[in-house]
């Protein structure tokens, strides 16, 4: 079972990222000066849904870990 469990984290972390980049990249064109990088708001909206789509991925792993270790040892 918990094969299982860990091999979810990747598909998850990819669906997130996916879905996260654009309201990301739109935050930072808001953002935007007119004298920045026209690419600066792909980039920064890039960066920040990987990193938020890493950690709301180790949250639900770490969560996912921790009811299964407790159904495993059959406290409820």
């Amino acid at each position: 079972m918990l094969k299982r469990i860990e091999a979810v984290g990747w598909p998850f972390f990819m669906v997130l990222f996916v879905l996260l980049i654009p309201p990301f990249i739109y935050m930072f064109f808001g953002m935007q000066g007119e004298q920045a990088h026209p690419m600066g708001p792909w980039g920064a909206g890039t960066l920040l849904a990987m990193f938020v789509a890493g950690v709301l991925t180790w949250l639900v792993n770490s969560l996912l870990r921790l009811y299964h270790d407790r159904q495993d040892s059959g406290e409820e």
